[in-house]
């Protein structure tokens, strides 16, 4: 037997191994592929999602210095939230210049003290709460709704 018929002979019972370390190769291959696939699937969602939230952080500093540019005299203290689109509107119907999301707002008077406890306006150390939420329209759970306060007080 020459020196080919000896390696022949060593490689007799190893048909197809090649094949078989190639599917194996392809098959740990493809589950990482799919894996990167969804990795950058959920990145596009989050990404996505912040991009709503900062649009609604937006709009909620622009109604509170809407708000505050009544002045402390000027801000009228609401019973109940006000909303912005109304809540006659449909759903459908956009915050100005931006569809897709909804704000709701509300002034209250509170202690200058404690800006959590409620007082009448009367009161010689009252001050005023603005207290504004944005959220998208219809809501979205990957988004969450932005809620913004300011105190004003009298001089």
């Amino acid at each position: 037997m020459g020196r080919w018929g000896a390696v022949r002979h060593r490689c007799a019972g190893q048909a197809g191994i090649a094949l078989l370390e190639v599917l194996i190769s392809s098959v740990i291959v493809g589950i990482a592929v799919v894996g990167v696939g969804l990795m950058f699937a959920t990145g596009q969602a989050y990404i996505t999602s912040e991009g709503a939230n900062r649009v609604a952080l937006f709009l909620a500093q622009q109604k509170i210095e809407q708000l505050r540019a009544l002045s402390y005299t000027g801000l009228t203290v609401t019973d109940s939230t006000t909303a912005e689109p109304p809540a006659t509107a449909t759903p459908e119907d956009p915050v100005p210049s931006y569809p897709g999301y909804s704000r709701t707002w509300s002034v209250a008077c509170v202690a200058q003290t404690d800006y959590t406890l409620r007082v009448t306006c009367s009161t010689a150390s009252a001050a005023k709460r603005i207290r504004v939420t944005v959220q998208t329209s219809p809501f979205d759970t990957r988004s969450t709704p932005i809620t913004l306060q300011a105190v004003l007080a009298s001089r």
